[in-house]
């Protein structure tokens, strides 16, 4: 993956809170919210949506947002804050096969990446 250091750990958050969301995935299905690693919450929405608030898997940097699980992976629209990450909004789809891609802007910067995980 191309891009700069920003947007690499821009794209390195969305990996990371995808993962923990992962993680959470049994305690979600069963009582409909779950806690980020260092905060925030994963709140699962009647359609079966998963809505972020404000979820921290690093301290410095959070990320808010909804995503649709789906067996073949996941889609969603992701907004990031915090003082250790540039600012951005990225549309995301995750597949099981690895192929994944994000567009959206990170910076400021318009941004469009294909990666495999």
């Amino acid at each position: 993956m191309k891009g700069t250091n920003a947007e690499r750990r821009a794209l390195g958050l969305v990996v990371v809170t995808v993962g923990d969301l992962f993680e959470q995935g049994e305690i979600l299905e069963v009582t409909g919210t779950a806690d980020g690693l260092r905060g925030g919450r994963y709140v699962m929405r009647k359609d079966g949506a998963v809505r972020l608030l404000g979820v921290r898997v690093v301290r410095d940097a959070s990320v808010s947002g909804v995503v649709n699980l789906a067996r073949a992976g996941l889609k969603g629209t992701l907004r990031l804050t915090g003082p250790g990450v540039a600012p951005g909004q990225l549309r995301v789809q995750l597949t099981e096969t690895g192929r994944s891609h994000a567009t959206g802007t990170v910076n400021g910067r318009r941004v469009d990446f294909s990666f495999r995980l």
